[in-house]
């Protein structure tokens, strides 16, 4: 968001995130290091903190088969577009897996690769 990204604009990144194990995923955010979703670019986009402090750590959790939204940006990082072009970014998305014990995993991430443009400002 905002669906087009214009030279300038600050935006953020909302992945939907699918559970496909059979055991409840614990996703950290708000406050957690790392938060549940965080992006990196390879060109055209300025990362910064978003100097936001959250007293306490909120964890998602994220049922077998069911889908919950997450949001890289706004709240542990601002993204800002600064050049017009194609731009290569990565999601980080990290998890806990919550055993049939009720012990937790060690924390996982993956990475999914995607492409948007930056547009030039009008």
């Amino acid at each position: 968001m905002p669906e087009i990204v214009r030279v300038g604009d600050r935006f953020s990144i909302t992945a939907a995130i699918f559970n496909y194990s059979p055991y409840t995923a614990i996703i950290p955010d708000g406050g957690c290091s790392p938060t549940g979703l965080s992006a990196t670019f390879d060109n055209n986009v300025d990362v910064s903190p978003s100097g936001i402090q959250f007293p306490l750590c909120h964890q998602d959790t994220l049922t077998p088969a069911k889908t919950i939204p997450l949001t890289a940006g706004p709240l542990a990082e601002i993204y800002t577009a600064t050049s017009p072009g194609e731009t290569n970014a990565t999601l980080h998305p990290v998890y806990r897996i919550q055993n049939e014990d009720n012990s937790t995993s060690s924390l996982r991430q993956f990475d999914r690769e995607f492409q948007f443009v930056i547009v030039p400002r009008t």
